[in-house]
């Protein structure tokens, strides 16, 4: 048996999340926003999978994926810590310049469509900012900033 698992960091997840909020709203004209706790849940649950099946007998190998759909790491399973080493390392990864503005540029069209839930984007893209280059750092909202 085999184990995909995508590695992402936290702010993106979270991002992605509102944004298919947003799109469940535009469709179906009904949907729900994923509070931080309930996202946050979740999101540790990989971690705790690969390190369990890390050294699980029947887990041949692991296979970590970065949002991009890139591999970032196919690793035998042999309880060495590698897989949960590349999934850290993925989810502390700093963004590249490109990475960033993309992040703004959906943060700030979230912002737009989902009025409601301001707060709770910039509280995102505040988790965001530190894995930011500067030249684009200075462009995300600041945790207590009103914009």
């Amino acid at each position: 048996m085999e184990l995909a698992v995508l590695a992402v960091r936290a702010a993106d997840s979270l991002l992605a999340t509102a944004l298919r909020y947003a799109r469940a709203l535009q469709i179906a004209g009904t949907g729900r926003f994923t509070t931080r706790s309930g996202h946050d849940t979740c999101f540790r649950a990989p971690a705790d999978i690969v390190a369990v099946t890390e050294r699980h007998p029947r887990i041949a190998a692991i296979t970590m994926i970065s949002r991009d759909e890139q591999a970032l790491l196919r690793h035998e399973a042999d309880g060495s810590g590698r897989a949960s080493w590349a999934l850290a390392a993925e989810r502390l990864r700093p963004d590249t310049e490109q990475e960033a503005m993309a992040f703004l540029q959906l943060h700030h069209a979230l912002r737009r469509a989902l009025p409601r839930h301001r707060g709770d984007l910039d509280d995102i893209a505040a988790l965001a900012r530190p894995l930011m280059p500067r030249s684009v750092r200075r462009r995300a909202p600041v945790r207590g900033v009103p914009r």
